[in-house]
């Protein structure tokens, strides 16, 4: 598996694009197609499948265009399916001014679904708190994270739509529970050692 870290546009979300045997998935599309691709070296992958691990508007500036350019269905948390359609859930209107909304998910998950990249396998953990249908993304050597937690023991904020600090200590407590070897890849910021930054926590 081949994980290209992008940086988005304006609030520095990681738009990821998770590259396996010619097909790809792309996580948090914060970044334009057009700009992707020209930072990818190297053949452009068949793009699979969208997930949104929140619905946040930082992590899904480039969401339409994705979904018209590459054919590609949106995947995310069942519970989070509401803000697509809400732009104070979603928060375009609180922090950009604009009504942005979208067209429901091809596809829900729920804490243990799995989607598949090529020959590549990542399983889903539901992670609310920085919203209620946060999640996040297990692979083998890697975990995909969201704003759930960030490196240097950072984590998300709570104070927008469904946002809920004591849920988010459970799931960040969760995640510290989890024997997984591999790169953590948050959603703002750089990557690190999983289990490294997880006993930021443990402190």
């Amino acid at each position: 598996m081949k994980i290209h870290r992008l940086a988005g546009r304006g609030y520095a979300s990681n738009c990821y694009l998770v590259e396996s045997d010619g097909h790809a998935i792309v996580i948090d599309p914060s970044l334009s197609l057009s700009d992707a691709q020209r930072a990818i070296d190297g053949e452009w992958p068949t793009v699979d499948l969208i997930i949104l691990t929140h619905a946040h508007f930082d992590h899904m500036l480039y969401l339409t265009e994705w979904r018209r350019e590459t054919g590609a269905p949106l995947a995310m948390h069942e519970m989070e399916v509401h803000a697509l359609s809400d732009p104070m859930k979603n928060a375009f209107s609180l922090f950009l001014g604009r009504n942005d909304v979208f067209a429901p998910p091809e596809m829900l998950l729920r804490d243990g679904s799995t989607v598949k990249v090529g020959k590549e396998v990542l399983r889903v953990m539901a992670t609310p708190g920085h919203t209620v249908g946060s999640i996040c993304l297990f692979g083998e050597g890697c975990v995909f994270t969201g704003d759930t937690v960030f490196t240097d023991g950072d984590y998300g904020r709570t104070d927008l739509w469904s946002g809920d600090s004591h849920a988010l200590f459970e799931s960040i407590r969760a995640l510290t529970a989890c024997q997984h070897e591999g790169r953590m890849y948050p959603g703002h910021g750089p990557d690190g050692d999983f289990r490294t930054e997880m006993r930021c926590f443990m402190r």
